[in-house]
């Protein structure tokens, strides 16, 4: 047994941390304009991989073909993107320079179609909010199409009607920390980080786009209303030189042994345009510095060899993760946490939130979330107050959320439970706002010991561990468990059933971690918290067998890991994709729970109980949307009963 507490060693590793090399890692990496499957990205990599050797971790770089004819997973690839000029000018009714590629890269929408209109004025033809894009029927041929925000929903509706290219702000509001973008000091200026999603030469040169401050915005907007008076438009002139080619992605390995073959993986994006700081410069310093901290105490005989490797993977967002776990499936397999690190090192100034640590989902059955709320703690252990401690940051614990490649390691399909480490709200959110002084070295510190405390005591779980976890755990499950106890649902002791099964299997998959030595010992640890489930499972209600012979049907998934959206609806058939355009339209807001419910298909699970599992989490009703998703996708292939 280890003769360090769990929250001694994650203050251990925070004095370990360096605030100064960190910042110097956050420098280096954000003067790359790190595009997926570009020259940007491929020169980040490598100095990532440079940054590591250096501290004595050598790195391998994997490479993999970005092109129409290669699929990971579900995620077709797309191909590398290269621009040497783009620029678009508002001529009439005034004179403005709104967007420059030489001066800032995120005005122009990454992989814009190249567009040859310097000498010649484009119309501008504005289709207001609330305007539907199938109900827009303007003659645009040769023109340009402004659309303040949601701009995606507009691309081939735009294209259809003959449109050379795209204006758009489409900087979301946060509320309440960015709103009122057009007056906002900061952000009325900035652009947004926006892309097009090409899978086929057709629709790589189908638009150039081009990304608009909210001020510039506002003023185009303004005279568009103005002019229409008239039945006149605003005009611009525009050059985009780009170009589409076969291209490779890449990631970035590194690993520390174990005394095992199984494995712990640290993970955080390195894309994004130059210089989007905080997402995701941040995370790759703070999952490098963690590595860079656990080497030199290993080896420096501060801590003892791990029982299971820890891995270090800087990927692509999502089309990295994918590659990866269609590459190396015997690796992934015996992988048995994942810990994503996605903006986490802004500073806290009313602007940003707290550091957020997103805990895996039910389907999971994990206690990864457990483990890291009490490394949390322990690192908030800053300032003593009374007989305690209080922390100088703000933290706190989110139950799942889906948004970054946390979400694919969390599948069940994939088998690797994953919590990211993130902040939220962050009021430059994919914005060209997001630079270095948006960041403090003093976060990026304290997220960079958490995920090195993380990752350690996972890959070295013991039973004096364990102690220390249970109670966060139980607490966990008693809060839920309280709530669904007060609740009036007509389904509540229906989801308590589901929430003590899950507690079951979250504490057998604790167990399991152990090394197998202490397992039966621990057997006394561990049965009052199984004795304590089933007692107060005694109360809950076994969810009956759905009604309809429809709802009974049990679906088999055919594929591994979440579904990649945008490649697979770009791969549907007309009588397909509007059978999808037909299910969003009829469950506005559910479509957010489509990998939910693919976590919960086991193939025991018949669809009503899968639709009851998914409402049991997330309180929200969804047993026509499942039926319906479930069926669309046995339509597709994807799904068998």
């Amino acid at each position: 047994m280890n003769s360090v507490t769990l929250n001694e060693r994650s203050r251990q590793l925070f004095g370990g941390c360096s605030e100064e090399l960190l910042t110097e890692t956050v420098h280096a990496l954000s003067a790359f304009h790190r595009i997926q499957a570009t020259d940007g990205y491929r020169l980040a990599a490598k100095e990532a991989a440079r940054r590591l050797a250096c501290v004595g971790l050598p790195a391998d770089i994997r490479t993999y073909p970005a092109d129409f004819q290669t699929t990971y997973l579900t995620q077709g690839m797309f191909r590398g993107w290269r621009c040497s000029e783009g620029w678009l000018e508002i001529t009439t009714p005034f004179c403005e320079r709104a967007a420059d590629y030489s001066v800032q890269e995120m005005s122009l929408i990454q992989r814009s179609a190249s567009l040859d209109a310097a000498q010649r004025e484009l119309p501008i033809f504005y289709a207001p909010e609330g305007v539907q894009p199938e109900t827009f029927c303007e003659d645009m041929h040769g023109g340009l199409l402004f659309v303040e925000n949601n701009f995606d929903a507009w691309l081939g509706r735009a294209a259809a009607l003959g449109a050379c290219g795209i204006i758009t702000c489409s900087i979301p509001e946060i509320a309440p920390v960015r709103v009122d973008l057009a007056n906002d000091p900061q952000l009325k200026d900035a652009h947004g980080n926006l892309s097009f999603h090409a899978f086929s030469e057709t629709q790589e040169t189908a638009l150039a786009g081009f990304a608009i401050t909210p001020a510039c915005a506002r003023r185009l907007r303004e005279a568009c209303i103005a002019l229409a008076q008239t039945h006149e438009r605003p005009t611009a002139r525009a050059c985009v030189k780009s170009e589409f080619y076969d291209s490779t992605v890449e990631n970035v390995m590194t690993f520390l042994p174990g005394q095992t073959e199984e494995e712990v993986l640290i993970t955080a994006h390195l894309c994004h345009p130059r210089s989007s700081v905080n997402d995701n410069v941040s995370g790759v310093a703070c999952a490098m510095e963690a590595m860079r901290v656990l080497h030199e105490q290993i080896t420096g005989g501060m801590l003892p060899t791990p029982r299971r490797g820890i891995r270090l993977l800087l990927i692509p967002e999502f089309t990295g993760t994918y590659a990866y776990l269609a590459s190396e499936p015997e690796r992934a397999a015996r992988t048995i946490a994942a810990i994503n690190a996605d903006m986490v090192g802004a500073r806290q100034d009313g602007r940003t939130g707290p550091v957020v640590m997103v805990d895996t989902p039910d389907a999971a059955h994990a206690f990864l979330g457990d483990l890291m709320e009490c490394v949390m703690d322990g690192i908030a252990q800053e300032c003593r107050f009374g007989s305690g401690f209080v922390p100088l940051h703000l933290q706190k614990r989110v139950p799942f959320t889906p948004g970054s490649d946390h979400e694919i390691f969390s599948d069940p399909s994939v088998g690797i439970p994953s919590i990211a480490m993130t902040q939220w709200p962050d009021r430059t959110y994919h914005t060209s706002a997001d630079d270095a002084a948006h960041l403090d070295p003093a976060i990026l510190r304290r997220v960079a010991a958490m995920i090195a405390s993380g990752a350690y005591t996972a890959a070295s779980f013991c039973r004096q561990d364990a102690e220390q976890i249970l109670p966060y755990t139980a607490r966990r499950f008693f809060a839920r468990a309280d709530a669904l106890r007060r609740s009036s649902a007509e389904n509540s002791r229906t989801a308590m059933y589901f929430l003590l099964e899950t507690w079951r299997k979250t504490l057998e998959d604790m167990h399991r971690t152990l090394p197998q030595q202490e397992q039966e010992n621990a057997k006394l640890l561990f049965a009052p918290e199984y004795a304590l489930a089933a007692q107060l499972l005694q109360s809950a209600e076994t969810p009956l067998a759905p009604k309809t012979e429809s709802l009974r049907r049990v679906p088999q998934r055919l594929f591994r890991a979440p579904l990649a959206m945008r490649p697979f609806e770009n791969g549907l058939s007309d009588a397909l994709r509007e059978e999808l355009s037909s299910i969003r339209k009829s469950f506005p807001g559910l479509m957010g729970l489509t990998n939910r419910i693919l976590y919960a298909v086991d193939g025991s699970r018949s669809i009503g109980l899968i639709a009851s599992f998914v409402e049991a989490e997330t309180g929200v009703s969804c047993e026509r949307f499942c039926e319906s998703w479930l069926e669309f996708l046995a339509q597709a292939g994807l799904v068998q009963f």
